[in-house]
């Protein structure tokens, strides 16, 4: 085991580009890009920020065209209609901006109808193309509706929102601090560099001039003040139960956030004039009107099924691996204590 241990592309020694028996990790990521794309690894060079970026080169032709479904853990960016900006390339701005228009929010446009603006996705595909465009088009009205939804939880118990405010303050506090702290040593680093120190030296002249600045302007009793602070936000917690409730708050905000997402019409759809089917209508659904020939309202529910079950599958041999992996540790460590005895 100690050999295969050495051989790991997570050791320390092992450089990220691999040794000449040790593949490292940037060669490890082209060669499953390379396969994510279905290209020779020569030909898949290494994307800044990971796989996940990679999946966008599935993307394709125009508004309401059908392209070819990829093969299973393929499906990122295999969008149709929708370009971007995509959820990891939100930042602080976004979340700063103001909520859309709340009829647009609710159904599709000033003058449109609600029954109008929902139905069920024709295909998986189409239902995660929705879902991002939706969150990303919307993010400030969805962030409102979840703060909302976490909010009326607390009807169940109203104590809870004592502890809850204590446990937002810490948060908040620790934060400003973290930030206090960054740009001291943004500053140290600034001054550090132009006093001529070697880039290697740098972050290091940074932290410890930050450190000496924080120690000098620093409250001398905030120490004592943020253990207070912990303990007196642990006992409120512990207090009030409010746990529960930020729990039951947060799953009940991300379930009603996703099916909004994932049944109301996405901008682009909307605009859509192909022939191309996205979506049944409710009536359709419910078998009180017939569907397009070729397509089923249940296929989504079959497609949702099976990446259930791949999903689980993959997380039970992710796991079986785990545990033959602590097991065989702990099986060395027990023979190297009997062999020192």
């Amino acid at each position: 085991m100690p050999w295969f241990l050495r051989r790991s592309p997570l050791l320390t020694s092992v450089p990220l580009e691999g040794t000449d028996t040790v593949p490292g990790l940037r060669t490890l990521e082209r060669l499953r890009m390379a396969e994510l794309l279905h290209a020779p690894p020569e030909a898949a060079p290494p994307v800044r920020g990971g796989a996940f970026r990679a999946f966008r080169s599935f993307r394709g032709g125009g508004g309401g065209t059908a392209v070819a479904a990829p093969a299973a853990g393929d499906w990122q960016r295999c969008y149709q209609r929708y370009r971007g900006p995509f959820i990891e390339q939100l930042g602080v701005d976004e979340l700063q901006q103001a909520p859309k228009n709340w009829d647009v929010f609710w159904k599709g446009s000033d003058k449109g109808q609600l029954a109008a603006a929902y139905n069920l996705p024709a295909s998986i595909a189409v239902l995660r193309e929705r879902i991002e465009e939706n969150l990303v088009t919307f993010l400030p009205n969805y962030l409102r509706v979840a703060a909302g939804v976490l909010l009326a939880t607390f009807y169940l118990r109203p104590r809870a929102l004592l502890g809850a405010a204590a446990v937002l303050y810490s948060m908040y506090r620790s934060a400003a601090i973290a930030y206090r702290r960054q740009q001291q040593e943004a500053a140290a680093a600034a001054a550090a560099a132009n006093r001529g120190v070697p880039a290697r030296q740098t972050r290091t002249v940074a932290a410890a001039a930050a450190a000496g600045e924080g120690e000098a302007a620093a409250d001398p009793n905030e120490q004592v003040v943020t253990a207070a602070l912990t303990v007196v936000t642990w006992l409120l917690v512990a207090y009030t139960r409010c746990l529960p409730i930020l729990l039951l708050g947060c799953a009940a905000s991300l379930v009603a956030v996703l099916l909004h997402c994932a049944l109301r019409r996405s901008p682009s759809e909307l605009r859509l004039k192909g022939r191309q089917l996205l979506g049944f209508t409710w009536q359709q659904v419910l078998g009180r009107e017939p569907a397009p020939p070729g397509y089923d309202p249940r296929a989504l529910l079959r497609e949702l099924a099976a990446e259930a079950r791949v999903a689980a599958a993959r997380s039970w041999r992710q796991g079986c691996r785990y545990c033959r992996y602590y097991a065989l540790t702990a099986m060395d460590r027990v023979q190297a204590v009997f062999s020192r005895q």
